[in-house]
């Protein structure tokens, strides 16, 4: 009805064209697998690649219009039918009206002629309205979602289905909508919602969690191309601002990242675009974000997108870069590559380990000289350490290995109201000198403390999973200390 029958967001992709040099349009899938995502096998195929290289899950886009009006709903509805296939997801619903934004198909140009049929009715440009209703529409909208939620593959946190709203300022009755849910999800056997919330500029009731979206971060320096209005961001330069944003440690602010951006094929020459994205430094980027979440405690790294080819952002394989950006993911997550490579220096021979080692532990080092460097800053400014400590009701701590850090805490502790109880270090009883217990990481409990302040930098979620059942002291890391 708006764009002419047998129009797909493949048409547009497959008729991009590069805008200037070096312009890397149309992107063309791996083997030209301009695929039917109502196929079932390609379901199973797409479940199997993600599993193979470690993306834990899929966030569907889920529309729900007024009346209860629908849209691309059938492959989670498919999915539902095939248990079979092995894919964990969960649903964000866009809760924005459609409008014919998309100016590269809207407006007739060299290929929409074809496809671009009379204004039907849709002068105006509204082609599906937003609206919530009140609680007989609020009903409805959660007995559709109820037999996803209730599906063993939907994804959950603290026992509860995820569920994301795009744009929650648009939600004026998110309040009363989310209690009804709440009412309406233990009636029928769930503990309740986690709501997660994309964009807000903090946490707020009815929401658990919130989402920092890099793309809603970017870079608004935008450069335009030729005069005209087609407008570029750097690629470095985004990435880098995204990952100063500083995070509260309170496990409710979830980071997500991109592939790239590329919005061509769909707006042409009003198009946005990411300029200077690379395998190389997606992989960087994205190590540098896990590593900020894994410090956050954050249950979700969030990924942006799996196949969002119409605004080049994508992780499916191209005839350009084949499988990269999948095998840069894999690195990253499950290889255990150091997420401390400067994109400049990065391991391109993955069997020279004696170079993989010597890389990692300069980056070691290099992490701990900054470290150092910040706590000086702190001491010439005439704070103090102890402050933290004291400002969080900490009175004994514990710390997490007796090296270079570790011995200048317990130094710089002397003659505060803090007191160090022991210290947990791998040579446990080599350390004969120190006046204080000494414990390795084995031992099946530690003493009672407030905190355990893990000083060892670069390790700090491997060395959590090892003791979080050893103690109920709050973990902690030095950086996070001296960053705060």
């Amino acid at each position: 009805m708006w764009w002419g029958e047998g129009f797909t967001e493949w048409t547009a992709v497959r008729n991009s064209k590069p805008l200037f040099e070096g312009h890397d349009q149309p992107r063309v899938p791996l083997n030209n697998n301009y695929y039917n995502l109502l196929d079932k096998e390609t379901m199973r195929w797409q479940a199997n690649l993600a599993k193979q290289y470690c993306i834990d899950g899929f966030c569907f886009w889920h529309y729900w219009f007024e009346n209860g009006r629908k849209i691309l709903e059938k492959p989670a509805e498919n999915l539902l039918m095939w248990p079979d296939i092995d894919m964990p997801f969960c649903f964000c619903w866009a809760n924005e009206t459609w409008a014919r934004t998309w100016s590269n198909i809207a407006r007739p140009n060299y290929w929409t002629t074809k496809y671009e049929p009379e204004k039907n009715g849709t002068e105006d440009g509204i082609l599906l309205r937003q609206n919530y209703g009140t609680e007989k529409e609020w009903t409805d909208h959660f007995y559709y979602l109820l037999p996803f939620f209730k599906d063993e593959r939907y994804i959950r946190q603290n026992g509860m289905p995820v569920f994301i709203i795009f744009r929650p300022l648009l939600v004026g009755c998110a309040m009363p909508m989310m209690e009804c849910w709440g009412r309406l999800a233990k009636a029928n056997g769930l503990d309740g919602i986690y709501l997660i919330a994309w964009g807000l500029p903090q946490v707020e009731r009815p929401y658990d969690a919130n989402i920092i979206d890099i793309l809603q971060n970017a870079n608004t320096s935008f450069q335009k191309v030729s005069g005209g209005n087609l407008k570029t961001i750097d690629y470095d330069a985004t990435w880098a601002s995204f990952l100063e944003i500083p995070l509260t440690h309170n496990e409710t602010e979830l980071l997500c990242g991109c592939v790239g951006y590329d919005t061509t094929p769909r707006n042409g020459v009003s198009g946005t675009i990411l300029k200077g994205a690379s395998v190389e430094k997606f992989q960087y980027y994205f190590a540098q974000m896990m590593r900020k979440s894994i410090d956050n405690r954050n249950p979700f790294v969030i990924l942006n997108a799996w196949n969002e080819w119409a605004e080049g952002n994508y992780l499916e394989p191209d005839e350009t870069t084949g499988f990269d950006y999948l095998k840069a993911v894999k690195k990253v997550k499950c290889n255990g590559e150091s997420l401390l490579q400067n994109h400049q220096v990065i391991v391109k021979n993955e069997d020279d380990g004696r170079f993989l080692y010597l890389n990692k532990k300069m980056n070691k080092y290099i992490k701990q000289y900054h470290v150092m460097y910040k706590w000086l800053a702190i001491k010439i400014s005439h704070g103090s350490i102890e402050n933290f400590f004291i400002g969080k009701g900490y009175n004994s701590i514990a710390i997490y290995g007796w090296g270079d850090l570790g011995r200048l805490l317990a130094t710089d502790l002397e003659g505060s109201s803090v007191d160090v109880a022991f210290i947990i270090d791998r040579r446990g009883s080599e350390l004969y000198s120190i006046d204080k217990p000494v414990f390795t990481p084995d031992n099946t409990v530690f003493p009672t403390v407030d905190v355990v302040v893990i000083s060892v930098v670069d390790e700090f979620a491997e060395i959590y999973d090892s003791i979080k059942g050893k103690t109920t002291a709050d973990i902690v890391s030095l950086e996070t200390i001296i960053e705060e």
